[in-house]
């Protein structure tokens, strides 16, 4: 399946939770930081084409924030790249030793990212040591991130 039709996420509302086209970006933050500035209007996910919410988990020892993207409007794949890496780079500049993002079947937990113990289903990642690792745009067939990549991103939370 094209990536625009594997990326989905339950999106909840008022009117309760529904399943939704969609994007989900996380951010590891090694301190349990209470505030972080994160705009993602700022990075082009504003209405009318999208919906944002932006959560805080805390995990053992860890703190993750996340930013959910309801997509109501694709955009074209250059627009969704940079709009993708901009929102990684974003959560890595406020504090995150690493970011990622894919859809519902991708976890907040940083686990995620060892190749040994999960399958991440990971769509695109960040961190200063990778640079963005995303093998797939958004009219391309899905490829998650294979074992190598997310090793290599197991590694940065390692040495952090």
């Amino acid at each position: 399946m094209k990536v625009k039709e594997e990326l989905g996420i339950f999106w909840h509302s008022s009117e309760g939770q529904t399943e939704t086209c969609g994007i989900e970006f996380f951010g590891l933050f090694k301190t349990i930081q209470t505030e972080v500035v994160l705009e993602p209007q700022k990075y082009g996910w504003s209405s009318p084409n999208f919906d944002c919410h932006i959560n805080r988990i805390e995990g053992a020892n860890c703190l993750v924030w996340s930013v959910e993207v309801r997509v109501i409007k694709w955009p074209d794949d250059i627009t969704w790249r940079n709009q993708v890496e901009a929102t990684l780079k974003g959560l890595t500049a406020a504090g995150a030793v690493v970011s990622w993002a894919g859809g519902y079947d991708c976890s907040w937990s940083p686990h995620t990212l060892n190749p040994v113990t999960s399958k991440g289903n990971v769509y695109a990642a960040y961190s200063t040591t990778t640079g963005l690792l995303c093998n797939a745009g958004l009219s391309e067939e899905m490829r998650f991130l294979d074992d190598a990549q997310l090793m290599l991103l197991w590694k940065v939370i390692g040495e952090n």
